[in-house]
């Protein structure tokens, strides 16, 4: 479901707290869940929740380097005034 500007309304309250984690990073990000996203934390968190994490886990290391977190949790949001 979308607000008409391109994000979506958070629905995914059943996702594990590693997904959960993941989907929040984008909130943190965008200030918002972004309808792409949305979708597909909605679809793969029900289908394939193992490929919804190795996606956001490869996600998490080209944005933020896979060398600096070994546990593979969302990186802090990097703001560009910090």
């Amino acid at each position: 479901m979308s607000d008409g500007e391109g994000y979506a309304k958070d629905n995914s309250g059943d996702l594990p707290d590693d997904l959960a984690k993941f989907r929040d990073s984008y909130v943190e990000l965008f200030g918002s869940l972004p309808a792409l996203p949305a979708a597909r934390f909605a679809f793969s968190g029900e289908i394939d929740p193992q490929a919804l994490r190795l996606i956001e886990q490869l996600r998490a290391c080209v944005l933020f380097g896979c060398h600096r977190r070994q546990d593979h949790e969302p990186h802090p949001v990097r703001h560009a005034s910090g």
